[in-house]
């Protein structure tokens, strides 16, 4: 019996501990001034479709259409959060055969902004502007020391897989953001080309009321009185 009453005491206070948290499931995590390989692959996180764009380009040395999509409450995130996604077709041109070399996402400046990035495999199940089951995946993704551009890397121009007749894996920046405001998804391959995106607006910093921490509190101490007695009567 006081091995079943701990058990369950401990459960519900972990489960308290992890609500509090508002943790994902997933965790590619992106900092500010890392690097990391991949990212690791994964499949459409789903959720609440909010917004898209695409835009046709041929700028002399890249052509092809930019897209990007915003879903919020996607699976292994918080209630809200927004998902941030992105995809390039690289159809070339006559005297535009360029490789596309990095992209980058801008503005994700707020140090309050987290960003858990992925590629995703079933681009065609995101079912909006556009988005297919790509091919080409990055070899590195990074964020800038002041956290405002989140990028990905195919390698030079010389070796660069992502040529013309390919599309990239899907891009998804995962964040804590719940609102959302025009960004930029820029292609690069020596010259850079700027699309219409969007971006996250940093969350409020919440400050817990005194009358909060107070019921917190007071619910840790019914705890320890719990686990106190329990062994009492075990005695």
């Amino acid at each position: 019996m006081k091995s079943l009453l701990k058990t369950s005491l401990m459960t519900a206070l972990l489960a308290g501990v992890v609500g509090l948290a508002g943790t994902s499931a997933y965790a590619d995590a992106l900092l500010p001034s890392t690097t990391i390989a991949g990212p690791s692959t994964t499949l459409f996180f789903g959720g609440v479709f909010q917004a898209s764009a695409s835009n046709t380009f041929n700028n002399g040395a890249l052509a092809g259409t930019a897209r990007v999509a915003v879903f919020s409450g996607g699976a292994g995130t918080c209630a809200g959060c927004l998902d941030f996604y992105y995809q390039f077709t690289n159809t070339g041109a006559a005297g535009v055969n360029d490789s596309v070399s990095r992209t980058t996402n801008f503005n994700f400046l707020s140090a309050a902004i987290t960003t858990n990035v992925f590629q995703i495999t079933n681009g065609s199940l995101i079912g909006v502007a556009g988005f297919q089951n790509g091919t080409i995946a990055s070899l590195s993704a990074d964020r800038s020391p002041d956290g405002s551009t989140v990028g990905q890397n195919f390698g030079t121009s010389a070796t660069s897989l992502f040529v013309p007749g390919t599309t990239n894996l899907a891009f998804v920046i995962r964040t804590n953001a719940i609102n959302f405001t025009t960004g930029n998804y820029a292609l690069i391959d020596g010259v850079s080309q700027n699309n219409p995106a969007f971006a996250p607006v940093a969350p409020p910093v919440v400050v817990p009321e005194p009358a909060s921490l107070l019921l917190l509190g007071t619910g840790l101490v019914g705890l320890a009185r719990a686990f106190r007695n329990s062994g009492r009567k075990a005695r």
